[in-house]
């Protein structure tokens, strides 16, 4: 039985986790399987210094090269290349393509719908490998692709739940070491404090006996 659309949007929203992607590009692969069949796939994230591709077949070499991916990612659009000549404007990529004997490609879009920018890339041993592909599954596929791994990349990047309690634990220590040293900073003021207090009682009780000194010869001088 074939899924509908919404169940496979909804299938590779529900793989988003703390891995990085790993789940939605395993649900990705398995969709793309049986909507699209192709001999290489590859989904190339566009990141601050250049590609970051996941093989989606067991030969995980590179498929499409900068020339393509960069021009896809400026532009969203579906690409689909019947055959190697249509690649004439993108050479690198044809090259790569010859090396491998590899003669249609389909080129999806990852940011129709935000998320992370770059392409899902598939390609087959044979010309007008994708002519059957239904553009009206695949397009949402691979924007809610771009979403997912953008959801998923940012779970990656969250401390993880021992991780989580280790800071929250520092930042309760820190919180005991600055109340501790407040009260200690408190007790110290009440210190000096009661120094001075007892320093000024001193002052007047040396003032008081030095006075007392000085009127005694005169009391005795009266008798």
């Amino acid at each position: 039985m074939i899924a509908s659309l919404d169940q496979l949007l909804i299938a590779l929203a529900a793989a988003v986790g703390p891995d990085g992607g790993a789940g939605v590009l395993r649900v990705l692969r398995d969709v793309l399987r049986v909507h699209a069949p192709f001999d290489a796939g590859e989904a190339a994230l566009l990141t601050p210094v250049g590609f970051e591709r996941h093989a989606l077949a067991e030969d995980e070499r590179e498929i499409a090269a900068d020339d393509l991916l960069l021009d896809v990612s400026n532009r969203p659009e579906v690409r689909r290349f019947d055959e190697p000549s249509a690649l004439d404007v993108f050479p690198r990529t044809r090259e790569w393509l010859g090396r491998r004997g590899l003669k249609s490609l389909l080129v999806l879009p990852l940011s129709q719908a935000g998320g992370c920018r770059g392409a899902v890339v598939l390609a087959r041993d044979h010309a007008f490998g994708f002519v059957g592909a239904s553009l009206r599954v695949m397009v949402p596929l691979a924007a809610m692709t771009g979403l997912a791994l953008d959801w998923a990349r940012a779970l990656a990047r969250l401390p993880r739940a021992d991780e989580w309690g280790e800071a929250q634990e520092r930042v309760r220590a820190e919180r005991r070491t600055s109340e501790s040293e407040a009260t200690i900073l408190s007790l110290r003021a009440e210190l000096e404090r009661q120094q001075a207090r007892v320093a000024a009682l001193l002052q007047e009780r040396d003032a008081a006996q030095r006075e007392a000194a000085r009127q005694a010869p005169g009391r005795r001088r009266k008798r």
